[in-house]
This record gives C-alpha cells, sequence and structure tokens, in this order.
C-alpha cells in the first residue's frame, strides 16, 4: 500500500509538545525494520541527535533501535521529541546535519558521506505550498549556517535534490533515481579511495 502523509500522521492529542502524532511511522518502522535492537544490526549504526534542553549532540549507538530512530527524526513543533536516559531529544540535524566526527569516533577509516541539503544556487524555484514545506524550508535554512567543511570527509555525495519536497511521496522514485545518479557520478573517485587505502 502506498504511504501518504495522512496514513502516516495524524493530529497529536496533546498540541502542547507537537502538532501531530508519529504513532503510525513507529508502527511502520517496526515491521520495515524487522529488528529490535542495534545489536541486532549486522553494521555498526548510530543514531544522532539534539538534546533540545542542552543543545548538545547525542549519538545513541545501543538499546531500542525504533525509539532511537523516531527520537533522530524528530522535527521540534512538528513531531514530538523522545525522552530517553533524562534526556529530550530530537533531530539530530539541528546541531549536527553531517556527523563526520562521530562515524570516525566510531571506527571508520574512510567516511563517505551522503549530503541531502545541497545548497541551492539560487532561491527554491517556487514558494512553498503547505506547512511541512514551510517548515522544511525555514529548517534548512537554519541547519545551513551548521552544515561542516566538506572537507572533513574523504568524498561526499550530493543528490541534485534541493528543489523536491520530502512531502510528496509521489517524488520518491526520482529522488531514489537522482540519489543513484549521484553515486553513479562518484564512482571514479570512490575506487580511487579504496585502492588508496
Amino acid at each position: 500500500m502506498a504511504q501518504t502523509w495522512s496514513r502516516l500522521i495524524r493530529p497529536s492529542l496533546r498540541p502542547k509538545s507537537a502538532i501531530f502524532d508519529v504513532s503510525p511511522v513507529e508502527q511502520l518502522l517496526e515491521e520495515v525494520l524487522g529488528v529490535k535492537t542495534f545489536a541486532d544490526l549486522p553494521l555498526g549504526f548510530g543514531a544522532v541527535c539534539c538534546d533540545i534542553s542542552s543543545g548538545e549532540v547525542v549519538a545513541l549507538r545501543s538499546g531500542d533501535l525504533v525509539d532511537a530512530v523516531m527520537a533522530s527524526s524528530s522535527v521540534p513543533g512538528l513531531f514530538p521529541a523522545r525522552e530517553r536516559d533524562g534526556r529530550l531529544l530530537v533531530d539530530g540535524g539541528i546541531v549536527d546535519n553531517l556527523p563526520v566526527n562521530i562515524v570516525r569516533d566510531m571506527g571508520a577509516d574512510i567516511v563517505i558521506a551522503v549530503d541531502l541539503l545541497e545548497m541551492p544556487s539560487a532561491r527554491f524555484p517556487k514558494p512553498p505550498s503547505n506547512l511541512f514545506e514551510s517548515w522544511q524550508r525555514s529548517l534548512y535554512y537554519l541547519i545551513q549556517k551548521n552544515h561542516p567543511d566538506p572537507e572533513l570527509t574523504d568524498h561526499t555525495i550530493t543528490p541534485r535534490i534541493a528543489e523536491m519536497s520530502f512531502t510528496d511521496f509521489d517524488g520518491v522514485p526520482e529522488l531514489i533515481r537522482r540519489g543513484q545518479e549521484a553515486a553513479e557520478h562518484s564512482l571514479p573517485r570512490l575506487r580511487d579511495l579504496f585502492l588508496e587505502d
């Protein structure tokens, strides 16, 4: 069944903490991921969050996997923050949108980042058409201010998606196509990196 925002989110019964209830997203993640904890994963993974009280970066690397993913994708004000280990956690992109240092701390020798925050050459071609798009663009410009130096990575893949909306599920095939195109364009550099290593 194709997903739509109306199937994944609903108005919150506690609008003081967030506009939307994302319980259906949590249920979908439980089905799709098929594992319960970080320990069940075949590869190392860290869910990067921001402690909304202190502004600190928090990298979750153990415990309940779905809870960690929900915390790391909680858009402040829209989706509820997650309480974990005495902290109130939201999307880590607010303070560290490309957490290269965390990956290096996890032991990575080569860091290949996928940067989904392409800097548009000008402004967005169309004005926002809904609340989500207005919020998305506001966060986009705020996050630009804490974007890391691309030199911190060994290589960064940047799909050309600046004008696309994350609220449009019909655009998913095009997002995938552009991601694949960007990755294929990077293949010569990636080959060189691994040969050097």
